[in-house]
């Protein structure tokens, strides 16, 4: 009887050491924006962890995460809607949400905001996981005609601010 429950201390302390390798210990996401002057479209991708995100929707909106389904479409859509917000030349512009796919414990969200000139003044608003984790960075990058530029924001900085460059 011994020898079980020794056996189960085991297999429990594997299961935690396997829980702590998964866990990531620092809190980021990383949205690349690609300026496409030709098509007057700012092409969005975001990376995410997974668990942050189930994390930030179940505090935002008190849903109960089932860590082993994936997220409802939904549920993203609205979160992003809420901590992702674009401006251009001081106007908010909707973003068209396009598909997700997921990767090694992250998530990947496409969408893209229709109807930008060149030589616009972008702002991204991006308070994603803000509230949840101070060490929280969000990398925004844009890229245009002209190269890559990009901004790092925190607790006390979320908006990043790009002058559009079309050659």
């Amino acid at each position: 009887m011994k020898r079980i429950f020794v056996i189960i201390g085991l297999i429990f302390c594997l299961f935690m050491i396997q829980q702590r390798a998964l866990a990531h210990p620092f809190h980021i996401s990383v949205l690349d924006i690609y300026f496409k002057p030709a098509q007057k479209v700012l092409q969005v991708e975001g990376k995410v962890f997974m668990d942050d995100l189930a994390d930030a929707i179940k505090a935002d909106t008190g849903f109960e995460i089932d860590y082993d389904q994936p997220l409802p479409k939904q549920l993203i859509e609205a979160y992003l809607e809420k901590h992702v917000i674009f401006s251009v030349n001081g106007k908010a512009k909707p973003f068209n949400f396009v598909g997700m796919e997921t990767e090694d414990g992250a998530i990947w969200i496409y969408w893209s905001v229709e109807k930008v000139k060149p030589k616009a003044k972008v702002k991204v608003s991006n308070t994603l996981f803000i509230r949840l984790f101070s060490d929280q960075q969000n990398l925004v990058n844009l890229t245009d005609p002209q190269g890559v530029r990009s901004e790092r924001l925190t607790q006390g900085n979320q908006v990043a601010v790009f002058e559009l460059r079309n050659q």
